[in-house]
């Protein structure tokens, strides 16, 4: 019979383990790396750190934790064209208020891209009724969230009612500041 023999240096190394998983099963049958603590722990921080990565991609692709955004997403990929306007209008001020006016920059999403031409065709009227509409205001009247979506509503109404073939679908205010003085408009 052959006898297999070590170098001595090679039977201190497998003598120490350290750093080595070993698969041998042990006298119950289990495997022998099992009983290892360091090695279950980092199984175990592995698994931990797997799940909460599944469970933020989870919760990234849901729609269901704020569904009021996600209707907003929804509905802008089925809408059309954003037609803006830019007014920089006087207010009505009491004396004792001082004198104010107010620019606000109003996107309108529109149904389709058509109405876009529309509106460029009637600017002249839009705009002379929005200034007529937004400088009968006050500005306190202007400075609640209430007021301001009143304002939207209004200002959908009014374009609508001016439209043939298109419609207003929502009002968007990207400026929307309110500033003491008097506006002077720079082309008179």
């Amino acid at each position: 019979m052959v006898e297999d023999r070590k170098d001595p240096k090679e039977q201190e190394d497998s003598k120490d383990g350290e750093g080595e998983i070993s698969v041998e099963e042990s006298s119950d049958g289990k495997f022998a790396f099992l009983k290892n603590k360091k090695f279950l722990l980092l199984i175990g921080v592995g698994l931990v750190l797997l799940l909460g990565v599944a469970i933020f991609f989870y919760r990234m692709g849901s729609s269901d934790k704020n569904p009021k955004i996600a209707k907003d997403m929804i509905s802008n990929e089925w809408l059309g064209a954003i037609y803006s306007l830019e007014i920089v209008i006087n207010l009505k001020t009491e004396e004792s208020e001082g004198l104010k006016y107010i620019e606000v920059k109003i996107d309108l999403e529109l149904d389709n891209d058509e109405t876009v031409m529309e509106l460029e065709n009637k600017k002249s009227k839009i705009m002379d009724i929005l200034l007529v509409f937004i400088g009968s205001k006050r500005a306190d009247e202007l400075n609640s969230i209430a007021e301001q979506n009143y304002l939207k509503r209004r200002i959908k109404e009014l374009v609508n009612a001016n439209l043939l073939s298109g419609r207003v679908v929502k009002v968007y205010f990207t400026k929307f500041k309110i500033s003491q003085g008097t506006y002077i408009n720079p082309l008179t």
